[in-house]
């Protein structure tokens, strides 16, 4: 929800890579740790797709944010020092 509620993705870096740590160690690892246990697998390998497309929704909205900005930056104009006149 937070990664699709942000319209400004520059401004929300840390709050998508704390979602992306999240999803990592409490989906992933997790899912791996119960399938290793023996429990419900196809329940589990469901999640882990799901935590699998959060993923890639945030890493893509950082890679956006990224270009985006790079994009602004060779918009703007260059500063050019002053001219002095030799009087």
């Amino acid at each position: 929800m937070l990664l699709a509620a942000t319209r400004r993705a520059a401004l929300a870096r840390g709050a998508i890579s704390t979602v992306l740590a999240i999803e990592v160690s409490r989906g992933i690892v997790a899912d791996l740790v119960m399938i290793a246990r023996g429990t419900n697998r196809l329940g589990y390998l469901i999640w882990i797709a799901i935590h699998s497309a959060v993923i890639v929704a945030g890493l893509l909205c950082i890679r956006a944010a990224r270009s985006t900005d790079a994009a602004a930056s060779d918009l703007q104009p260059a500063v050019s020092p002053p001219h002095h006149v030799a009087v």
